[in-house]
């Protein structure tokens, strides 16, 4: 039984992993994209609010999410080969101060798109499976309303809150596919930093902290 749960443990492990170094919370609050996309979430209410929309707004992100899953997949992928040995050896190399090296929180930065996107139409998917119209007939709301449970309100506030979660997570999304794309070009100003500097033979710490300032500026 031990063993069985062990795999358990390293999902959560790479999962704490990649959270740690991606930054955690604040660096997840403090994300322009992030406040952007509640921004844009709240502005376009009509499109997902269950009183106003007409449509599906799920069918939409079911459209939509795999290209974008894709085309993110993609970045990552060329993250993950782009350059020579020695750019991708550079990279990997940190100062005695630092926990952390710039390849590994590009890295995580990647994933953290490619989350939420998976994220985005996960949730996409739960709320096509569970939709049902609620009303004072329905047979379960009048079921829990004769044990004194006001089921109507629940389900209409429990909707109203899925329905922006889940549309806040296809924009964010949706913004995160231009974080992969600007992430990509950060890729390579830092491959043209290398090479134009390595040029003139600098140390490695001033290749790093011209690459760091560039990463502090994400």
């Amino acid at each position: 039984m031990k063993s069985y749960f062990s795999s358990y443990k390293g999902v959560r492990n790479i999962f704490r992993r990649y959270w740690d170094v991606y930054g955690g919370r604040s660096a997840l609050f403090r994300s322009p994209y992030f406040q952007l996309s509640a921004v844009l979430a709240a502005v376009m209410f009509p499109a997902w609010l269950p009183s106003w929309a007409d449509s599906k707004w799920w069918e939409l992100v079911i459209s939509i999410m795999p290209n974008v899953l894709g085309f993110s997949l993609g970045g990552y992928a060329i993250w993950l080969g782009f350059g020579s040995e020695k750019f991708m050896a550079f990279l990997c190399a940190k100062e005695e101060t630092e926990e952390r090296s710039v390849y590994i929180h590009a890295s995580s930065t990647f994933l953290h798109f490619i989350i939420l996107q998976v994220l985005a139409l996960l949730t996409a998917l739960i709320a096509r499976s569970m939709f049902f119209t609620v009303d004072e007939t329905n047979v379960l709301v009048v079921k829990l309303g004769r044990i004194g449970v006001d089921a109507y309100n629940i389900f209409w506030i429990m909707a109203h809150i899925g329905c922006f979660v889940g549309y806040w997570l296809f924009i964010y999304s949706l913004l995160a596919a231009l974080a992969a794309a600007m992430a990509v070009f950060r890729v390579s100003s830092w491959y043209d930093i290398y090479q134009n500097e390595n040029k003139l033979e600098p140390t490695t710490e001033d290749l790093l902290k011209k690459i760091v300032d560039i990463l502090e500026k994400k």
